[in-house]
């Protein structure tokens, strides 16, 4: 191939990536509003993926991150106010290689002792905020006046928050799960969602921090447009936390199915290749 042939080509595929971010530019500031289901309230229906991936995985999702953050505000995540006994547990848990000064990181915890890597389910923390350096996928929404449900794409996991107007069960029948039992309420456009119950052997991250079985989740959903979900998490644990560990994400709406069968089991090959295939899916 010729000097001239070479030179072509580079700046094709220059013109290839400013297309595409011009692209990204405009599927972002085209914004539509939330849609609204037959009672009045913010319809949440729908897929979601995340925005926040890990650097050099998604350049779309870099792209909407910047936009997004521009639009609506960048987001404010900050490491947990741990307890002796939750720091004790995050140390050991850390990677000495990656992390000397005990400032929690996705990429800095020991895999060989991360529950998810021996197929123990995710809990809800990890499934409702990543920041795309671990491999959960996306999750739909199914929105009705009694219930909402989510559909985890990891596992197939699913959680019913009940609208009823009911409340927990007494503690003392309480029953921990891997879901934990939710009740949600409107507060204006905001789905606000509480969890209790929870069982406590998945991490709440990446980066292995941990809860007692005392864990409290509160969750609040806003949808800021047709395509953009801002998902706001507050966990509570006096056993863990000083102070509510505090941490939200945008996720952007999707169009593509959920996986059909993402599960995790001792010798699977979800183990090694889940993350390909949540990283290189693009719309359909």
């Amino acid at each position: 191939m010729g000097l001239i042939s070479r030179v072509i080509l580079v700046l094709l595929a220059f013109a290839g990536i400013g297309l595409s971010q011009i692209a990204v530019r405009q599927k972002i500031t085209e914004v539509k509003p939330a849609p609204r289901a037959p009672d009045g309230k913010p319809d949440l229906s729908g897929v979601w993926g995340v925005v926040d991936r890990a650097p050099g995985i998604d350049t779309t999702a870099r792209e909407e991150s910047v936009y997004l953050a521009k639009m609506y505000g960048r987001l404010q995540n900050s490491p947990p106010s741990r307890t002796a006994w939750a720091q004790e547990r995050f140390l050991y848990n850390d990677d000495p290689r990656k992390s000397k000064d005990g400032i929690d990181s996705d990429f800095g915890a020991r895999e060989e002792l991360n529950p998810m890597e021996h197929c123990v389910p995710y809990g809800p923390s990890l499934l409702i905020i990543n920041n795309g350096a671990v491999a959960v996928g996306g999750y739909e929404i199914i929105q009705t006046p009694r219930r909402v449900l989510i559909i985890y794409e990891q596992d197939h996991n699913v959680r019913q928050i009940w609208m009823d107007g009911r409340g927990h069960p007494p503690k003392e029948e309480l029953e921990p799960t891997w879901m934990g039992h939710s009740i949600g309420r409107w507060e204006g456009d905001t789905l606000v969602v509480d969890t209790v119950g929870l069982r406590n052997e998945p991490w709440l991250d990446g980066g292995g921090n941990v809860s007692s079985k005392q864990l409290q989740m509160e969750e609040r959903y806003q949808r800021l447009d047709h395509d953009t979900l801002k998902v706001q998490l507050t966990l509570t644990d006096p056993i863990a936390f000083t102070k509510p560990w505090v941490r939200s994400t945008y996720r952007r709406l999707r169009n593509w199915d959920l996986a059909e069968d993402v599960r995790c089991y001792p010798g699977s090959e979800q183990l090694r290749n889940q993350e390909e295939l949540f990283h290189n899916r693009t719309d359909k």
